[in-house]
């Protein structure tokens, strides 16, 4: 594992990329750490922003100055050659905007501005009021009644680079279902995933497992957590019959999301118990455990995302599908090291 000198963050290699510095409060104080000659621009860009979409919030989010309204309307962000914009999906952008981004670099949610050519304002609020129009546009329709399509779209695979605040976000979560459930009801409370794992690219999503004791009846849960913060999924899976979705709304992802599967401890599927191994857990566990002390095994494992994300953006299940044959490896291979 490698630690950034400077900021503190740990990395799996040598070449990754990352915000550095301390995290800014606001967007004030993002512009404010940025080099002098592009303070300028990206106050004028953040006006420009503001006049188009009046009702939008401010924030920061994934580290980028953001405009919310009901949802993240557009974020923008400062590079050494460009400065990036993220409107999301650019498919959905009407012909005669499309024409004018024809002399920008762009990708499926960014276009780059170059810092040596005159910055296009005009191009950026007209973006931003098609995003409002979007938005103003949308109905919301309860998530139980979308379509397939229309819940990969409210919810695509989103990667990013490691935030140390998915740590923090696990501990106030375990903290929460500890009080609602109570501790004597709960065996143990683990933090797996990729946002367990330090340096790791992930989803911005906390995985956790929630291991209750013999004597807690999973209706019992169900009728415990409150319906309007998670959403119940119950499983046909021996070994994970019970799934709380936290974080997901009509209009998107919540700042926090949470995946939490309840589990029964002791109850290791059959395959796993009867492997001769000195790691007798649940497959997750060895998996995250493995990640954590091989970084190069956790940087091929951020590879394999970057790839697959260019294909399974909008279809979960094919990604997930596409991972399972590395994490079968690598949890084997944990299990019988």
């Amino acid at each position: 594992m490698l630690k950034c000198e400077k900021c503190g963050q740990e990395f799996t290699n040598t070449n990754q990329s990352h915000n550095c510095g301390i995290k800014p409060a606001d967007i004030d104080e993002y512009i404010a750490a940025q080099p002098e000659a592009l303070r300028p621009i990206l106050l004028k860009i953040r006006e420009t922003i503001r006049a188009a979409a009046p009702e939008a919030v401010e924030k920061l989010s994934y580290r980028m100055p953001t405009f919310w309204q009901r949802e993240n309307l557009i974020h923008f962000a400062a590079f050494k050659n460009h400065i990036g914009i993220y409107p999301g999906a650019l498919e959905w952008l009407p012909s005669e905007l499309t024409e004018r981004l024809a002399p920008y670099k762009t990708s499926k949610g960014a276009i780059q501005l170059p810092l040596n050519k005159p910055v296009d304002y005009e191009l950026i609020a007209d973006i931003t009021r098609w995003r409002v129009k979007q938005v103003e546009d949308k109905q919301a329709k309860p998530l139980d009644q979308l379509s397939d399509e229309e819940r990969a779209r409210l919810f695509p695979i989103i990667l990013c680079e490691y935030n140390p605040a998915w740590a923090v976000w696990y501990e106030e979560e375990k903290k929460r279902l500890e009080l609602l459930i109570g501790t004597e009801n709960i065996a143990r409370i683990s933090h797996y995933g990729s946002t367990s794992v330090p340096g790791l690219l992930a989803k911005p999503t906390v995985d956790i497992l929630l291991e209750i004791n013999e004597n807690m009846e999973l209706k019992q849960i169900t009728e415990i957590l409150p319906h309007e913060e998670y959403i119940t999924q119950i499983r046909d899976l021996p070994d994970d019959p019970l799934m709380f979705y936290k974080g997901y709304s009509p209009t998107g992802f919540a700042e926090k999301v949470f995946h939490i599967h309840v589990r029964y401890s002791g109850r290791m599927g059959e395959q796993s118990a009867q492997q001769t191994t000195s790691h007798g857990d649940w497959d997750e566990l060895c998996f995250r455990d493995y990640l954590l002390a091989n970084p190069e095994t956790a940087a091929q494992y951020a590879a394999l995302k970057r790839e697959l994300i260019k294909k399974y953006e909008y279809d979960r299940d094919g990604y997930t599908d596409a991972k399972s044959d590395f994490i079968r490896e690598i949890t084997d291979k944990a299990r019988n090291k």
